[in-house]
Parts: C-alpha cells; structure tokens; sequence
C-alpha cells in the first residue's frame, strides 16, 4: 500500500471479518452481555436479518462510505457533522451486526445455517469488492485498485504480491483457498509454479478472496453463547424457514432421493449444504437427475446453494448436458465413478449393479412391488 494509509471505518464496515474490523470491534467492547442493551437494537435487527437473506438468496451489502458522497434522507436540512454521525451510525450497526449474527448462529447450532452463511455472506462480499474496486480503477487509476486488493488480501492474511499489475500468491496459501473450488482449471497441476509463488489474473484472485472470506466466517462456528443471550433473540422466524429450504427438495415426484445411489445422495448432500464437488462429479448428477426427469429450472436451484454458483455458466452446462447441441449425455459407469473418485458410501445393491441408473430403477420396482404385496396381504 501507498505510505501512510491507514484503513477507516468507511473503509472495512460492510467487509466485518477483515482484520481491520476485527480490531475496531474490539475497541469499541463489543461483548454478548452489552449487545443485548437499547443501544445496539438497530444492530441486532440487522444481524437477523442478515441471516434471513443468507437463507433466502443474497446479502444486501449497501455503499455508504467508500465513496465519500453517501445518500442521507434531506442532507440539506443537516449540518455536515450531523450527516456524518448519521453515516457513521449505520456504518457501525452493519459492522457490529455481524458478529451478533455469528452469536445468532451459535445459538441455532445448525451446520446447514453457518454453512449457508458463510457462502452467502463471501459471495455478497465478492460481488461488493469487484465493483468497488471497479469503480476505484475508473475514478482513482489502476495502480490503486491493486493496491486496495494487496490491502485486501494482508487484512485476510494471504500472502500476495503485486508488480506492475501481475499478482502473485504463495503456494500454501493458493492450495488452502482453491482447493473446494470445482473448475479442474484451479488444480495446482494446471499452474505455473516459479520460487513458491503462482501468477493469478485479477478476477482469480477475487475468486480466491472470496473463498478467504467464506473460511473466515465459517471458522469457530458455533461458539459458546450464554443460554440467556438465545432466550432474547426472537429465533421462530429463522427456524421456520430453515427447515422450509431443508424440505424443499425432500420426495420429488421422480421419486424418493431415498432411492437414488449412495454417490447421487452424496453429491446432493454436499451441494445443499454448499460445499463444492468436483467437475466429474457435477457432470455425473446433472446427467442422472435430467435422466430420471427432473426439471431442468430445478437443477439449477440446486445448484444455487454452490459457493462458485455462476447462473449463466451453470444454465449452459445443463443445457449442454440435456443435448441442446445434439448430443444427449448419460451418467457415467460405476467403474468411471470409482476412477474419478466419486463412488462412495457403496450399499450391497452397489455391488450388484454397473451403473447408478441401475440402482435407482432397481429401487423403484422393489418399491412397487412391496405396495403391491402390501396391497394384497391387506386383500384390497
């Protein structure tokens, strides 16, 4: 960074995990038994709602300070220094709504929630710094947003260089942050390694700062929360829709997902509670959940709860893999799921079927056949 800067509250308020706002929460004692006073009331409505909108999609994440010129309601009725208290306030209610929401969340103790929380919460800080650092490249230079995004990186404790607009990240640190993300094109075979260091483009390395981020936030989750800090938080409305999004994709009218092979159970599990899956394995369960009939409109809301969820690239592999360039895609073997490291959790019908097709089919007719054995013992 340039000498003499030193980071502001404007600077760090909507990014709270940043070592920057770690420190100035803790200057300013923000502790369970003094977040529960009048004084922090906005802050914990916010953090609700910040746990909402996890659930529900997308983390509001509002410019109020990065620009200096943020909208306040009739400014010109104001003195300056009330305008600025005024920013000041909301700057400090977003940022100690964040650790209040992490309390919120250990007090749920839900590892579907702080999971799908600190997915939300990184991708709305991901799209936050692209385009704040956007709008500083084509208001401040170029050379500024690199160094903004070297600053970035230290206060998430990544080890990055920047010369000349080449950023380099070290190789432990590269490892550590790539390895969930699912594009083969990620894996350190694929990358040029000179002295311990690896060239990455600019968009990578947002990439790269928004896995950081989801680490951060996921990290020591739940904590030990006093039982009288829970009792004082209106809890209902989270829970309701947690277990409304946990049910969502429950029986389908394809079937139960009871019947379907331990690999596709897995590879659902894993992207419901968003975690990334390989490639091969995506390409795997998109080609069996479109070969046993569900829509394609529903695979990609599935696919929404992905850390790297990317809606367009997402659409055209579905696509792609339902044949809309000619060519229809089955799922593979269970012999090319074993190579490519995707067969897990194998059950004695495992064993005796070739391809995860065939356990699904074999399931479904021994259910049928029960009902109807069922049916007749009851002689209906």
């Amino acid at each position: 960074m340039y000498a003499g800067f030193k980071p502001e509250l404007r600077h760090f308020y909507n990014l709270p995990f940043l070592n920057s706002a770690v420190d100035y929460i803790k200057e300013h004692g923000i502790e369970i038994d003094r977040i529960l006073s009048p004084d922090y009331e906005e802050a914990r409505k916010r953090a609700l709602e910040r746990i909402k909108q996890a659930l529900e999609g997308e983390i509001e994440k509002t410019n109020l300070g990065q620009s200096k010129k943020s909208k306040i309601e009739n400014p010109e009725f104001e003195s300056e220094i009330e305008v600025e208290n005024k920013i000041k306030i909301k700057m400090e209610n977003e940022l100690f709504s964040y650790p209040i929401a992490r309390a919120i969340l250990s007090c749920i103790k839900d590892n579907y929630l702080i999971r799908r929380y600190a997915v939300m919460e990184a991708k709305a800080s991901h799209n936050f710094i692209r385009n704040w650092l956007e709008e500083i490249k084509n208001n401040e230079g170029l050379e500024r947003r690199n160094e903004l995004t070297v600053w970035l990186c230290k206060e998430l404790d990544i080890d990055v260089k920047e010369k000349e607009g080449i950023f380099v990240i070290h190789f432990s640190d590269y490892i550590r942050l790539s390895n969930t993300i699912g594009d083969p094109s990620w894996r350190l075979i694929n990358r040029s390694l000179k002295r311990g260091m690896l060239k990455l483009t600019h968009p990578q390395l947002l990439r790269i700062i928004q896995e950081a981020i989801r680490q951060r936030v996921q990290h020591g989750l739940p904590l030990d929360v006093p039982a009288n800090f829970c009792k004082s938080i209106e809890l209902d409305e989270i829970i309701e829709e947690l277990e409304k999004r946990k049910e969502m994709y429950g029986e389908i009218e394809y079937g139960p997902e009871r019947f379907y092979p331990p690999c596709m159970r897995n590879a659902i599990r894993l992207i419901r509670e968003s975690i990334n899956i390989s490639h091969t394995l995506r390409f795997a369960l998109t080609s069996f959940l479109l070969s046993i009939g569900w829509d394609r409109g529903k695979i990609l809301d599935l696919f929404r709860n992905l850390p790297d969820f990317d809606e367009k690239l997402a659409s055209y592999q579905i696509e792609h893999i339902a044949g809309s360039t000619g060519t229809v895609y089955t799922p593979p073997s269970c012999k090319t799921m074993e190579t490519y490291g995707n067969c897990v959790g194998r059950d004695k019908l495992c064993i005796k079927v070739k391809h995860p097709l065939s356990y699904y089919r074999v399931r479904l007719r021994k259910e049928k056949y029960e009902k109807r054995r069922q049916k007749s013992n009851r002689g209906d």
